[in-house]
């Protein structure tokens, strides 16, 4: 029997979730969900963070070529949101937030024009309304479709 921690000992992983959605399923073999099983250290032997994991997608699920739609510089491409578990990942430390197992990880892009914003706005114009009082007629949800609407007509 070999020393503690010899090579031949599996390396811990991360289960994940992760989900992209406004076209970067397309980069990755049009599939919208994958189960991932990330190693739990990175190359250096820190824990696994979301740069971590960008890079890993990359090299290892992206199937398309075109890997600038999704990295610049070796960092995430603006224009896509990060959601973490449900919350925007600028409020959870971006590339440096360290992965939890079981994290639920959406990239979402928003660089094709509106396209996104035509998708919420079909969502809410399917919702049914009645204006039985005054505030209701206000609601935010109503200027809001209204918003993206004239929004949706600039792209």
């Amino acid at each position: 029997m070999g020393p503690p921690g010899n090579a031949a000992d599996p390396q811990p992983v991360i289960p994940l979730k992760i989900e992209f959605s406004g076209g970067l399923e397309i980069l990755f073999a049009d599939e919208r969900h994958h189960s991932l099983s990330l190693p739990a250290l990175d190359k250096d032997g820190g824990p696994s963070n979301i740069g971590f994991l960008i890079n890993y997608l990359c090299e290892n699920l992206m199937k398309d070529e075109r890997k600038e739609l999704f990295v610049l510089d070796d960092h995430l491409r603006p224009g896509i949101l990060v959601l973490i578990n449900d919350a925007d990942w600028e409020l959870e430390g971006e590339e440096s937030y360290e992965l939890q197992p079981g994290d639920n990880i959406l990239f979402v892009s928003t660089l094709h024009g509106g396209q996104l914003c035509c998708m919420v706005k079909m969502q809410l114009e399917f919702q049914p309304r009645k204006h039985n009082t005054a505030f209701e007629a206000y609601h935010p949800a109503n200027h809001l479709t209204r918003f993206i609407g004239s929004r949706c007509l600039e792209h």
